[in-house]
This record gives structure tokens, sequence and C-alpha cells, in this order.
């Protein structure tokens, strides 16, 4: 064992462990503030690009595509876009020409449409997404931009770039398939997708919390007492029963919007929306609220998951 006699030791000052552990610590914190800044303006931020569209201006929603670029030996491809005009314009990528029928467009777009880009877009095709790729040189891979939707969706009123989280763009994008096909066997396979994204899913549910339980630090709300009762904004359908008990849970802040009124409070209770996955909204539900089935989006998806279907994908006993 090597060490040395308490006689023969040399010590190290209290003060000196203390000064370099605080210049740990604050290097830590550096760092984490640092990155939390730069998430808040990559999040918030709009981009510039080159994008391929009809000239007729029909199907666009579906029928676009950004200019990608590759470094030079082809191994990658990424959706190149810039931060600013300037960027852009300057771009060694800048397409000269179109197809027949095809026109170049510089356009304007915000994260969650380059995170529903990156998300739809065919992994065996497009590798990423590069930022400034003649300067920063920035690549914001599927992975990372998975990561960062988890970080910042989870908790309390946070709920900006929910719909920028890829399984939540999933879920409404099959759901659009789903009422679309008719066969019965597509129907299931397509469903089972959904199911499949939910289990990846953030998702937001309105609760009210006594205001006296609740902290902010560093302008994130807290609740203080993981004890405290939480009061969830129920829904009632005719469709299951009179009384029947319905949770609703939200994947992006438009669908959130269309519950009117869902942020009423009173003089001792908040209305907040927490932020997580289904397994750990369904915890709670099971431990103190009654219900009888849960519907993603309400008032525009409206996809009604009973207390059979979540059996059926395990989040929930059956009933004896």
């Amino acid at each position: 064992m090597n060490y040395k006699p308490l006689k023969d030791g040399q010590s190290f000052t209290t003060t000196k462990w203390a000064e370099s552990l605080e210049a740990w610590k604050k290097a830590q914190t550096d760092k984490e503030v640092a990155y939390s800044a730069f998430l808040k303006n990559l999040t918030e931020a709009h981009y510039y690009g080159y994008m391929n569209l009809p000239e007729n201006g029909e199907n666009i929603d579906y029928d676009h595509s950004f200019f990608t670029i590759s470094p030079q030996d082809g191994s990658k491809n990424f959706i190149s876009v810039y931060t600013t005009m300037k960027e852009l314009e300057s771009s060694l990528a800048k397409p000269e020409t179109s197809m027949p029928g095809r026109k170049v467009v510089a356009v304007e777009v915000n994260y969650a449409f380059l995170a529903r880009e990156l998300t739809l877009a065919d992994s065996d095709q497009i590798d990423g997404i590069v930022i400034n790729p003649f300067s920063d040189d920035y690549i914001l891979t599927r992975e990372e931009l998975v990561e960062i939707s988890q970080r910042l969706c989870s908790g309390l009123d946070r709920t900006e770039n929910l719909g920028s989280t890829p399984a939540n763009i999933f879920i409404k994008e099959f759901w659009k398939v789903f009422q679309n096909e008719e066969d019965d066997d597509q129907r299931a396979e397509v469903f089972s997708h959904i199911l499949e994204a939910l289990n990846k899913a953030a998702l937001a549910i309105p609760i009210m919390v006594r205001k006296e339980d609740l902290v902010v630090e560093d302008g994130q709300t807290f609740i203080a007492n993981p004890n405290t009762d939480l009061a969830i904004r129920m829904l009632s359908s005719e469709d299951h029963g009179d009384h029947a008990n319905i949770v609703p849970l939200f994947t992006s802040q438009e669908d959130i919007e269309t519950l009117d009124g869902w942020n009423a409070e009173d003089e001792e209770r908040k209305a907040l929306l927490m932020t997580s996955d289904l397994e750990t909204h369904l915890v709670g539900l099971n431990n103190g609220e009654g219900f009888d089935a849960i519907a993603i989006n309400p008032f525009t998806d409206n996809i009604v998951l009973t207390k059979e279907i979540l059996t059926t994908m395990g989040y929930m006993d059956e009933e004896e």
C-alpha cells in the first residue's frame, strides 16, 4: 500500500482542499450553465436554408426537401442550415439550378420544423443536421435530438419543446396514417407503431397544486413536498359511461391550448403542466386517481387508451 506514516506526511491544508474543490464545482456549474444557455439558443433560434419545392405550390407540407451536404469522402449526408442570411448567402453549397417542375427557395424555419424534418427523414439517407457547415460546423444527430427533448421537457411547465420530441412527432404522424387507412390489418400494424412511440414519448398532464407547496429556483418551478396532493384536470365522456373519468395527455403546446381554461387557478392553487413519460404518469394515477381511460390530445387527435389497452401494453395489472 502506498502511504506514509503520519509523522512523515505532508499536510494538504483545509484551505487548499476547499479552494480546489470549489474550483472543480465551479467548472462543472459553468459547463452546465453554458450548455443550458446553448440549448435555449438552439431551440429558440430561427434557421435559413435552401429548399426544393414544387413550382405549382401543391402538397408543399410533404413534397419538400432541404438541400444536403456531405464531407469529401461522402460517408455522411446532412441537412444544411444557417443561422444568419450572411452565412446562407456565402454558402459554398448554394444550389444553382433546379429540376423541371421544381424551384429552389430560400426559407426560414424554427427548431421544431428542423426536429420534425430530421425525425421523419430516412435514417439511411440523412444522418443529421449541420448548422453553419462552413464556419461553426455544428452537427445535430438523431441521438442528440432525443436527449435534448428529454432534458428540456421533463418537469413542471416545460412544454415549449414538446412538439419537437421525436416520439411525439411519430405519434401524430402515425395517427394521420391510421385514420386514413381502411384495411384492418394495416390499421392494426399502424396502431402498434403508435403504441411503440408512446413508450418513448414525453406527455404533459394538467394538474392543480397548492401554491404553498411550490418553489421556484433559477426560473424553474418545483414541487417542494413529494407527498403533495395533485389534482388532475379530468374530462368526462358519455362514450365511456355517464361519469367516466378521462385523463387528458398532450404531445405539444398547440394541443395543450385546445383545452379551454386548463390554466384556471384560485387563491390557493396554481394550474401547471407536468411533463413525463407515460409510465410515470400512470404510476401517479394508480396511486391516487380513479380513472377509466386516457386520451392523447383529446381535442385534436383524440387517441383513447382504455385500461384494457393499457393493461395489454403492460402499464397496468389486470383487475381482479
